[in-house]
Parts: structure tokens; sequence; C-alpha cells
């Protein structure tokens, strides 16, 4: 009941009767004033001592105080840990899916391939990064560097690098997915263009 409460649906009949408490903590300062980035910030402790974590601390503090998409964010926390799926891994518990590339049909499709170094992957990062810094010359094994290392780069704003990359790698994986299930065209121009255009308006917001 409570978030059909929230949602504005009508609440179950049969449930108990939770709307005071509900429009309480709605209503109170302190949900009014809630914020993901402040909720993270006093976590970092506890997020900073995951067992498995591959960066310092640092660049832990970095990566959950960027101001980014929370879907955003979680494909760029799942891919540090390769824990985002792609041919080769779904084809280990999945014989019937081959571990060639959706698009390229190059024989392997691990996650950096699909993200990164496959060439309908690439024309977009490439197009991503010759529009941010066109004074530049970005490799496959920079973004790669970018995505798992939060490496920085001299002359740009690296926090907006940073950004721009995690746009870029949600859509990259949206429309990745939409091909495979639905057949619609990898454009990699339109993804550029799609990225700056939401980072424009996330930005705003």
């Amino acid at each position: 009941m409570t978030w059909n409460l929230i949602l504005n649906n009508y609440p179950d009949p049969g449930s108990a009767d939770d709307f005071p408490f509900v429009s309480w903590l709605t209503r109170s300062v302190d949900w009014i004033s809630f914020h993901p980035q402040d909720y993270r910030q006093t976590q970092s402790d506890i997020l900073l001592t995951y067992s498995l974590s591959t960066l310092p601390p640092p660049k832990w503090k970095q990566f959950w105080s960027l101001k980014i998409l929370p879907e955003a964010r979680t494909i760029w926390f799942r891919f540090i840990y390769n824990e985002l799926h792609c041919n080769a891994s779904i084809s280990r518990f999945d014989p019937t899916v081959p571990t060639t590339c959706s698009l390229c049909h190059d024989p392997l499709e691990d996650i950096n391939h699909l993200l990164i170094h496959c060439p309908f992957k690439w024309s977009t990062w490439h197009g991503v990064l010759s529009r941010f810094a066109p004074y530049l010359e970005f490799h496959p094994e920079d973004v790669e560097s970018i995505l798992r290392n939060l490496s920085r780069f001299d002359f740009v704003d690296n926090t907006r690098l940073l950004r721009i990359c995690s746009h870029a790698l949600l859509y990259i994986w949206r429309a990745h997915w939409r091909y495979v299930f639905d057949g619609t065209p990898f454009l990699p121009q339109q993804i550029v263009s799609t990225t700056f255009d939401k980072l424009r308006h996330h930005s705003l917001h």
C-alpha cells in the first residue's frame, strides 16, 4: 500500500491503513531534502570497503559523487566488476548462443568488445570524444582506462569527460540491445547526438 499511495494509486482496501505514516513521511523535512548524492556520501565508508573493490578509495569517492543518471551509474559499476552480460558470457550457460559479435561478427564478443572495441561502438566513442575534445586523439584503450580506472587526461575537464562517458556508455548499451532484440539499426551518429542532448538536459536539472 505504501508504494501505491506514493505513486498516487488507489490503496488495497484489505491492507493496513498506513496513510497517516506515509503522509507524515512524505511531508517531513528529511524526505523533502533527501538527495541520493548526499546518501551516497554518508554511506561512502561502507561502499569503499567492498571486498572486490578494483579502485582505490579516492577514485570510488569520485565515482559516487559524479552527477550522472542512476541507470548510467549502475551499468558503469557493473562494467567495472565485469557483471554485464555479452554473448561470450551468455554462451557459457546457453550453448545455443554464439560467442560472435552481433554487429560486426567478430568471433568473440566479450564485454570490452561489446561496449568499446566493436567497430560500430568505437565509431560512436570516436564521435563523442571528437566532439568533446577535437584537439585530442583518443584510442579504444583510453576509453577502457577511463571506464575501469577513471583515468585523467591533460587539457580537458576530467569531471565532464567522465559524465560524457557515462552517458555514452548508457546509450551504447541501450542501442546494442535494441538492435539484438528489436532489430533497431545501430546508428553511431544518432547515439552521439543523443548523448550530448541528454547530458545537456540532465545538467539543467
